[in-house]
């Protein structure tokens, strides 16, 4: 068994071969693609994700077998026509045939959690927030409420706009990047080419104010829902940034070694298949002979 993970960033190849491209050219679709450049198009829609999935797992080798996929929870639980259509799609395109879970949730199903009755789970990714509150006896998971937040509580509105701001507050100019601003987060400095410059600040301020905004939208859409909840369980890649921070909560907060594999991990021990986790911002997966 193997983890990998790879940006969801694809590029096509228009013209000769770049002799300079370290990775393998993938066919699809009539065109030849480079997958995992952090120049490339990334998905921005759902449409994307199923227009994108079989060129994933053409580029991880997985024609022909039977694998594991995950979309959005909202996506899985409210539109089985598009679970259909992403299911057809991948076996037309590889003659791979599929199962599918909800991102998020599956999580659960590799995580050791003792706790009974109500669940929060909530799954950061790149440009998605998806929230669940489930009921959890021994392996049967009920989902009381869901929510998928579409841009405007992923990562990259953390960064985009809240850590860029507060980095223009600093520098004259700051490139609206986001594999260059998630590199400054994760070290903590910018590199002018002359000095490093300490960034610790901004960071911590940025990240303040986009959880505590976070929290309180789902404090009032959770209320709403009139749940309760004795555990709240983070995955995804936003749950490196909830470990960097101290949150006021009279409810354990769990946060799983290694988050962003949460999903995929939750995908392959429920199905013991080959499992790939395409989120917009990058793509985990657990390959097996």
């Amino acid at each position: 068994m193997k983890e990998v993970k790879f940006l969801s960033g694809f590029k096509r190849v228009l013209g000769a071969w770049d002799p300079g491209y370290q990775g393998c050219l993938v066919e699809y679709d009539g065109y030849r693609w480079h997958v995992g450049v952090e120049e490339g198009e990334y998905p921005v829609l759902l449409e994307d994700l199923v227009y994108y999935y079989p060129l994933v797992i053409k580029y991880l080798g997985l024609e022909g077998r039977e694998i594991a996929v995950s979309i959005p929870a909202e996506t899985f639980l409210k539109d089985k026509d598009t679970v259909s259509l992403m299911k057809e799609r991948i076996e037309k395109e590889t003659g791979a045939r599929t199962v599918v879970y909800p991102q998020g949730i599956i999580a659960l199903a590799g995580l050791e959690i003792d706790t009974r009755g109500g669940i929060l789970v909530l799954d950061g990714g790149f440009n998605t927030l998806n929230a669940a509150i489930v009921d959890r006896e021994g392996e049967d998971i009920k989902v009381k409420w869901l929510k998928t937040y579409y841009n405007e509580l992923g990562v990259r509105d953390l960064l985009e706009k809240y850590f860029r701001e507060e980095l223009l507050r600093k520098f004259s100019e700051v490139p609206n990047n986001f594999q260059l601003l998630s590199r400054i987060f994760t070290r903590g400095y910018v590199d002018t080419g002359f000095k490093k410059v300490d960034v610790s600040a901004e960071k911590n301020v940025s990240l303040e104010v986009f959880l505590n905004l976070l929290l309180r939208r789902l404090r009032g859409d959770v209320a709403r829902a009139e749940r309760d909840v004795n555990l709240i369980v983070v995955v995804g890649g936003l749950g490196y940034y909830f470990k960097d921070l101290k949150i006021e909560s009279t409810k354990e907060i769990l946060v799983p070694e290694q988050v962003e594999f949460a999903n995929v991990r939750g995908m392959y021990a429920a199905s013991g298949l080959p499992s790939v986790d395409f989120g917009f911002g990058q793509v985990k997966a657990i390959l097996t002979d």
